[in-house]
């Protein structure tokens, strides 16, 4: 691991509301619930989706509004293609969630130059909710990257009868490790997160090893 200085997600403004435990009976809480331009809900997906789900729905919404579909609609079409574009690009989607509070995400119809433009939007009294977790070497969308990997690891623990809490700490290593005494993940950040990897992680938890996979 690098000697760098270790970024505690509980020093930001948005803490988070502790780790999650792997146990699905406990409190869970939805990595996000940001959509600005009602994206997932055009879609008919929740914003914390994961790539497959949207994957999915998009096909659906370009079967229904193709010329050839059941409800044709080139308007619709079009604005499927743009919704996908945005929401299957790691760092477009990231930017998407981080749309601040009364700004809409810039769309193709849109006539101003900037990407956001300002509008009136009802003001959302729930204060943002992230996982807590820590990075060495902090880098832009790690909040994102975690809850990913939170929501993995929270549905694949069961498989092997792991109800404590986990920790989740991202970094520039090669491989990634299992601290036991803190039950914390140590996962690069080239690891894309997914249930393959989150049952990789957990294959070397169950055999009590330290040793990188």
């Amino acid at each position: 691991m690098e000697d760098s200085t270790l970024y505690d997600s509980s020093l930001t403004d948005f803490p988070g509301v502790g780790y999650p435990s792997c146990s699905r009976e406990l409190s869970r809480v939805a990595p996000n619930t940001r959509d600005p331009n009602k994206f997932y809900a055009f879609l008919g997906i929740a914003p914390n989706a994961s790539e497959n789900e949207i994957r999915r729905a998009v096909r659906k919404r370009y079967r229904q509004y193709h010329p050839d579909g059941w409800e044709p609609s080139p308007e619709k079409f079009e604005r499927t293609k743009w919704i996908s574009k945005i929401l299957l690009t790691h760092q477009t989607r990231t930017l998407y969630h981080q749309t601040p509070e009364g700004y809409h995400f810039r769309e193709p119809s849109d006539k101003d130059e900037s990407i956001l433009r300002e509008i009136t939007l009802e003001v959302d009294e729930e204060p943002r909710t992230l996982y807590h977790f820590y990075a060495f070497n902090y880098q832009e969308g790690d909040e994102l990257v975690a809850q990913w990997w939170y929501k993995f690891l929270v549905q694949v623990a069961p498989i092997f009868s792991f109800s404590s809490r986990v920790k989740v700490v991202l970094s520039d290593d090669k491989q990634p490790f299992w601290i036991e005494s803190a039950n914390m993940f140590v996962i690069p950040r080239w690891w894309f997160p997914s249930s393959a990897n989150a049952f990789a992680l957990f294959s070397v938890l169950t055999k009590k090893s330290s040793v990188p996979l």
